[in-house]
């Protein structure tokens, strides 16, 4: 009888609710830019090669780019390439930034945004690049100690990768020469980084060189992609957590981070301290089709893709990225333009050069503001991808492809009507107190199916953006070491994914930074799984769990019970009240004595029946499912160690204790 009445209620609900769906055309009319919106610093009045101040259209300009045809990653119309063995490879038409309309509809190019190229260096007198270069203060190489080079300008015989960058995010237009880049009436400045002397306090100098006139800092670098290499940087983690805070007139710098090409390797962003960190934008790479380049390391940190090379087999992959070169024989070829650039060494300034069109279009967006944004517009690829996950909040994250592909016109789109966030920033820590680990440590579950849990209970209550497990541990080989945190609202992130090449001992404080839970509320139990493959003994002796985010949202925070009516880890406490659906619904107000026909109330009756019944089906379906989940799973949730760790609610202006300087080893990205 209660199957009977639910599926009458079932169907009842389904003649009551429709799912509809607007399809939006866009128009493709081509606009005109004037002369008058070109840089007019820099003697560069003729940036179009306009004459007497007449207006060209936009396929006027670019076809003075001799090369940009061939730039597929801002307009792919399904380019060709001849393979080495005479095959014929073809990009799928739409796979780009989907960039020409920003600049066709909105004439938004980037003006008045400073990009920072911090590398090795930028060769500023090349016709691509010396229009938009700040010859100034802002372009510094900070990197050669007593024998710095003018404006950050190229030193070695190798700093090529700079320049090659500098042209994907800011390269000119119309000056015949090599193709564009994403914002091509930008200010270009040049940090030069990756010279003779390179270390943590070199890079954390470079995020902080005059952060309150560079909006943007493109960084295609970091340790190796070996699969092995794990380095702190102290200094440049405070370098960034000032720039968000301090950066910008307080607005925020925004930080783009190559999330690195050592997937070959076994190697994740995971373990990168600064691709992951909470106030980077972490960029993998995808390619012509829309697939994730073999290279491109994945990661719960990634926030979006953009389009690069790929390496497909021996002697085959895709097309490269067309962009600037040192001139002359100098640089990566002979001439003045190169076609063969990629990595994850391009998507980086790439995002940053869209990005760049948002603070065009909305100059007030804060740091966190952009990377709202960009989980909002970014385009999802590659759908029947597995790695796809949907969190509680319906947002679909990959750690091979972030929220998607950076999507220039649906971000500038957006940016024009955002609502800027308004609310804190919260920092949420809970640390598992010293004695609940013991004395050396709490011994991590050598069985897969068995592992060591943690909860960290939480009753404050944000919009969670970033969610940090910091972790130490004593092991014979920390790439053995496998973790995942679960929220409150079941989703389950897989931080850390083990490196097969690292046998190096034991990490020590060492962040991993998820955005799987993005929108998702805090309030609730976060449940950690560890275990370990190594034989002997493996311990845990230091977890904490941050949480960063606000109150901000596109729906309300729902309200919580009491902590007191949490669930305990031994099954015990009040089952907590989960807050009713978010749907508005309209109520009639029925009052006793009212004449009411009675088809309506034979209506109403059978509509409290089928609600009841659903109530009923669904209690029941919820303890089979509970009954089935415990069963799966072989460790209960009362053999977890619970964390009531001390809170605290900062914000981000909170530093960490002044750590001693050491040098890391910092490599290209390409």
């Amino acid at each position: 009888m209660i199957r009977v009445i639910g599926i009458v209620s079932f169907l009842m609900i389904l003649s009551w609710f429709g799912v509809c769906e607007s399809l939006t055309t866009h128009s493709t009319t081509t606009t005109t830019f004037s002369s008058s919106s070109s840089l007019q610093q820099h003697n560069c009045q003729a940036n179009y090669q306009l004459s007497n101040n007449q207006s060209a259209s936009l396929q006027e300009i670019l076809s003075l780019d001799p090369l940009y045809p061939l730039q597929w990653h801002l307009l792919n119309t399904g380019q060709e390439q001849i393979l080495w063995n005479g095959d014929k490879d073809q990009g799928t038409i739409g796979n780009d930034v989907n960039i020409f309309r920003v600049w066709n509809d909105y004439r938004i190019a980037g003006r008045n945004v400073t990009v920072a190229i911090v590398d090795d260096g930028v060769d500023y007198p090349h016709e691509d690049i010396s229009c938009g270069f700040e010859k100034n203060e802002l372009s510094a190489d900070i990197s050669s100690g007593q024998n710095p080079s003018p404006y950050g300008t190229p030193v070695l015989t190798s700093d090529n990768h700079g320049t090659a960058c500098a042209g994907v995010c800011c390269g000119r237009a119309s000056n015949h020469k090599c193709g564009v880049g994403a914002a091509f009436e930008s200010n270009i400045v040049s940090i030069r980084t990756l010279g003779d002397e390179f270390s943590d306090a070199v890079v954390a100098n470079a995020l902080s060189h005059f952060n309150d006139r560079i909006h943007i800092y493109s960084n295609s670098y970091g340790p190796p992609d070996d699969g092995m290499t794990l380095e702190r940087y102290p200094l440049s983690a405070q370098a960034l957590r000032n720039g968000v805070n301090h950066g910008r007139g307080g607005l925020g710098n925004i930080y783009v981070w190559a999330s690195g090409n050592g997937a070959s390797y076994g190697d994740t962003s995971d373990w990168d301290e600064l691709a992951n960190s909470p106030y980077t934008i972490c960029v993998s790479a995808t390619d012509w089709k829309g697939l994730a380049s073999s290279y491109s390391e994945s990661g719960t940190s990634t926030l979006i893709n953009a389009p690069s090379s790929n390496f497909i087999s021996f002697g085959r992959s895709t097309s490269k990225i067309v962009t600037t070169d040192r001139r002359g024989e100098q640089g990566y070829v002979d001439g003045d333009c190169m076609s063969d650039f990629g990595g994850t060494s391009s998507s980086c300034p790439l995002a940053a050069g869209v990005i760049a069109l948002m603070l065009q279009a909305r100059p007030e967006l804060t740091w966190r503001d952009v990377q709202h944004i960009l989980v909002k517009t970014s385009t999802r690829t590659d759908l029947s991808n597995p790695r796809w996950i949907r969190n509680g909040a319906g947002l679909y994250h990959s750690i091979d492809y972030g929220f998607g592909r950076i999507n220039a016109y649906e971000a500038v789109t957006a940016a024009q009507t955002w609502s800027l966030l308004t609310s804190p920033y919260q920092i949420l820590n809970y640390k598992i107190p010293q004695n609940s680990l013991g004395s050396d440590g709490l011994t991590i579950s050598n069985d897969q199916s068995n592992p060591t849990l943690i909860n960290f209970r939480v009753d404050s209550n944000i919009r969670v953006e970033y969610a940090i497990l910091t972790l130490s541990v004593t092991t014979s080989q920390r790439g053995m070491v496998y973790f995942a945190l679960r929220s409150p609202s079941g989703t389950i992130s897989v931080m850390g994914r083990g490196r097969r090449n690292d046998r190096t001992p034991n990490m020590d404080h060492q962040p991993f930074t998820s955005v799987q839970f993005w929108n998702e509320t805090s309030a609730g139990v976060w449940t950690m799984s560890i275990y370990t493959t190594n034989e002997g003994v493996s311990l845990l002796t230091d977890a904490s769990l941050t949480l960063q985010g606000g109150n901000d949202g596109s729906s309300p925070i729902p309200s919580f019970p009491s902590p007191s009516k949490h669930v305990s880890s031994s099954g015990g406490g009040a089952t907590p009240q989960h807050p009713s659906s978010s749907k508005s619904h309209r109520t009639s107000d029925i009052s006793p004595g009212r004449n009411i026909p009675q088809h309506v109330r034979v209506t109403i009756v059978v509509i409290i029946l089928a609600t009841v019944s659903s109530v009923i089906l669904v209690v029941v379906f919820v303890l089979y499912l509970k009954k089935k989940l415990s069963t799966i799973t072989s460790t209960t949730t009362s053999s977890a160690l619970n964390v009531e760790g001390e809170e605290q609610v900062n914000t981000i202006e909170v530093t960490a204790q002044e750590q001693e300087r050491n040098r890391g080893s910092f490599y290209y990205r390409n």
